[in-house]
């Protein structure tokens, strides 16, 4: 793999106009070029181009099954300026990990609760 051809093939494979693409429809497409170079791309270096490109902020990612992908537009809709960063990083503190609950069991005559489900005891 050449991954500097991989990276001119995957943005020339996004959409013009800032639209997303799935990750799965663009790897079969680059794949397909690539292979037409007589080059071969693997899961991990399609996983790689990406990661750099979008840590470069050039290419934004979105969600949905399998991921997708699309250019990082400037406001004026031309393609996005590689030198100027869009976001400015967010250090978030961790979050405890949640405690769960135990189940509320309580005996109220002949009927039992437990988790909001009433049920008669049987004997």
């Amino acid at each position: 793999m050449n991954p500097q051809r991989t990276a001119e093939l995957f943005l020339s494979l996004l959409p013009e106009d800032g639209t997303f693409i799935s990750n799965a429809a663009l790897r079969r497409d680059l794949e397909a070029r690539l292979k037409a170079e007589g080059l071969t791309l693997t899961d991990g270096d399609y996983w790689a181009v990406r990661a750099a490109l979008i840590g470069e902020g050039v290419v934004l990612k979105g969600q949905g099954r399998g991921g997708k992908v699309r250019r990082n537009m400037a406001q004026g809709g031309e393609d996005f300026d590689r030198t100027e960063p869009t976001v400015t990083p967010v250090i978030e503190k961790p979050q405890p990990a949640a405690q769960p609950k135990p189940a509320a069991r309580a005996y109220l005559g002949k009927m039992v609760v437990k988790a909001g489900i009433e049920k008669p005891i049987t004997p």
